[in-house]
């Protein structure tokens, strides 16, 4: 039954309720006990719930304590206990009217659940919503308290609050799981107060497996309450001149805190280095923090830089309260820069003309208004003095010392660096004679190469002038040699109708051929090739046949001196002559024959398979695309009907379908499954009007 309760903040009906054994005074604003007509929604799709669906666990409300037996999926027995009794503190207990999850075609009403293997027998793995139908308004009130009974041993269940009217919902409090027994809940969240349309909902999940225990989720004695409003304390407030200063700055505090007394706020205790630091003065202030007792304190000032906790607390006749806010304290700036200048100059720092190397300090105003202080190193640079060298070939001059040089010595020359200042640079020169070496060349007979200013073709050796790495000219001797071309032979073999790269083109038929290639000298070679083509064996399936369904056959194969049947799915063994063959459907073998010579023939025969009147399920098949046995299909005729389901190791059905001329690919919800045995059930009509039960495995092989 649905109670409201219209109240004012100045006369309130106050009401004792019951709660963990305590009797306090509190404001019922709503009550739910399912006695009467409930105001409650069942089975919504809040959530991304499942909605109603007889197929699935649903809530329901009724006084149904007692539990049975079922059979899951017609074979799997299960046991649903009773439904605990209620305590005396829920109206008419012990077995009152609540609301509950259950199972609609288990065919037992009280409070009993299946686990997400309800997806079996076609219902959902998801969630159940169960919602208030009423806004309750808490205007005026604060610490409202949602409490209920319940009690939940399996599944996975949730509180949830909504304040837009049951728009949108927001999950409080911890799980409702692992609770055999009734007890009561008592949820309080500051998003209940002051609210004009909060509503409060259940959510049950039963998407977990493994945990199907009895009993789920159930529900009763609902209340929102708030406790009797007591005498409001003071609101501390202050605020500050300025959030941020400079180290030795003032900064004024002003009180805005706030009473609903008729004496008003009675004290002012004030904390400006709640740390403890004593780096902060005022007048008036005392103690290491210094504490200040007034409504307005004088300027405070902060001797170093850092974050300052300051607090203030205020007390009237219903109590204390306080605040603290962060005050900021900057340091004076000190930016650190270096400057150079040469002997005998000068740079104005500290207020002069500085000459001589040191640290000086200029003290300037920074954006923010604190002090920037600039100490500037100053390096006083003297003359630099360096070395270097310079190498140049006989007949050939460089300017140092203020003139071209031609001889090897020492120069020195004044220059300005990148300082600006003088630098003196003494360089040693060298002068450096003409070189000579010797190398070797190869060229092959007809070709010529640039030596002694000409083409040579014949060996020999021969003179060029060049300049070397160090710009002189050198004098190399170059010994030449000419080489000759090679020649070979060789042989090879292919089988007609095959073809080999030879003398620039695939050749097919017998016959010597010529290459020219290049030798590992760089000079041409010519290779001669023996070309052998070899006859084809001759291949021999034999003769097509017709076989019974679920029966074999031998092959009789012949020609070369290896073989290899396809496909070898239904063979004993692809590689023998004569293997023996036991296809589900009419299947063409195919024998590829390779004789000594390694040249293969291929010959095929049609095996037809009889299916008239027989049914016939393979136990095996291997979904990998290759043409053969991909799909596995129910074999027979003469069906009026039929219905045909496989099922994982789980029990889960991984497919299902009542036309013959559909099988399954192996896929299961758009993926490839990996493989593993499965289990079959077929259920059939004949056009005779016979049944036919079928009950088996099939392996699936890749």
């Amino acid at each position: 039954m649905n109670r409201t309760f219209f109240l004012t903040k100045t006369a309130s009906f106050l009401i004792g309720v019951l709660y963990a054994g305590q009797v306090s005074s509190q404001t019922v604003l709503y009550t739910e006990d399912f006695e009467m007509a409930p105001s409650w929604t069942l089975n919504t799709t809040d959530n991304g719930a499942i909605g109603v669906d007889l197929n699935s666990n649903q809530w329901i409300i009724n006084n149904d304590y007692t539990g049975g037996s079922w059979l899951l999926l017609g074979i799997i027995p299960i046991t649903v206990p009773n439904t605990p009794p209620q305590p005396l503190a829920v109206t008419n207990a012990p077995n009152s009217t609540y609301m509950h999850i259950y199972t609609p075609f288990s065919g037992i009403n009280n409070a009993n659940w299946v686990d997400n293997t309800v997806t079996l027998i076609g219902g959902l793995a998801g969630k159940n919503f169960a919602k208030m139908n009423n806004d309750i308004s808490t205007l005026g009130y604060s610490g409202v308290e949602f409490s209920f009974y319940w009690l939940g041993d399996g599944g996975d269940a949730h509180a949830y609050y909504s304040i837009d009217g049951g728009n949108t919902w927001t999950q409080v409090g911890s799980a409702l799981v692992a609770q055999p027994t009734w007890t009561q809940a008592v949820l309080t969240d500051p998003n209940f107060d002051n609210q004009t349309t909060l509503r409060f909902a259940f959510e049950f999940d039963n998407t977990t497996a493994g945990t199907g225990l009895d009993p789920p989720l159930s529900v009763d004695e609902i209340v929102v309450s708030v406790p009797t409003s007591s005498p409001q304390p003071p609101i501390a407030s202050f605020a500050s001149s300025s959030a941020t200063i400079c180290e030795g700055g003032c900064m004024n505090p002003t009180d805005g805190s706030t009473s609903t007394t008729n004496g008003g706020i009675t004290s002012w205790n004030w904390v400006f280095d709640t740390v403890s630091t004593s780096t902060v003065s005022c007048t008036g202030c005392t103690g290491a923090n210094a504490a200040f007792t007034g409504q307005n304190p004088p300027c405070i000032t902060y001797a170093s830089a850092g974050n300052y906790t300051i607090l203030l607390s205020v007390t009237d006749s219903n109590g204390t309260d306080d605040t603290t806010i962060t005050i900021t304290v900057v340091q004076d700036i000190i930016n650190a820069v270096s400057a150079n200048i040469c002997s005998g100059d000068s740079l104005f720092l500290e207020g002069s003309y500085q000459t001589t190397s040191g640290t000086y300090y200029d003290t300037l105003v920074a954006s923010g208004g604190c002090d920037s202080i600039l100490a500037t190193t100053l390096t006083v640079t003297s003359i630099l003095y360096g070395t270097a060298t310079a190498s140049i070939c006989t007949g050939d001059s460089i300017l140092l010392g203020g003139s071209y040089q031609t001889i090897a010595g020492i120069y020195n020359d004044t220059l300005v660096f990148s300082g600006g200042c003088d630098s003196v640079l003494t360089t040693t020169l060298t002068v450096t004679s003409a070189l000579s070496g010797t190398a070797t060349a190869s060229i092959c007979t007809g070709d010529s190469i640039l030596l002694g200013g000409n083409y040579q073709t014949t060996a020999g050796t021969y003179y060029d002038t060049l300049v070397s790495s160090g710009g002189c000219d050198s004098v190399l001797a170059t010994t030449l040699a000419v080489t000759s071309a090679l020649s070979g032979t060789t042989t090879t073999s292919i089988c007609i109708g095959d073809s080999i790269l030879i003398s620039g083109s695939y050749q097919t038929t017998a016959g010597i051929y010529y290459d020219t290639l290049v030798s590992s000298g760089g000079c041409d070679s010519i290779v001669e090739t023996s070309l052998t083509a070899n006859a084809l064996p001759i291949a021999y399936a034999g003769t097509d046949t017709t076989i019974i369904l679920g029966t074999s056959i031998m092959l009789n194969g012949s020609g070369g001196i290896s073989w290899l049947w396809s496909p070898g799915t239904y063979l004993n063994n692809p590689v023998l002559a004569t293997p023996t063959a036991a296809p589900p459907a009419t299947t063409v073998f195919t024998l590829t024959v390779t004789d000594a010579n390694n040249c293969s023939n291929s010959d095929d025969v049609l095996v037809t398979v009889d299916e008239t009147i027989v049914v016939f399920i393979p136990n095996i098949f291997s979904p990998n695309n290759d043409g053969h046995n991909d799909i596995l299909y129910v074999r027979g005729s003469d069906f009026l009907n039929l219905n045909f389901s496989i099922y994982d190791r789980w029990g889960e059905r991984v497919f299902e379908t009542t036309d013959q001329n559909i099988g399954w690919d192996g896929i299961y919800k758009q993926k490839e499954l990996n493989p593993a045995v499965f289990v079959y059930i077929l259920n059939a009509t004949m056009t005779d009007g016979s049944t036919v039960e079928k009950k088996g495995n099939i392996t699936l092989v890749k």
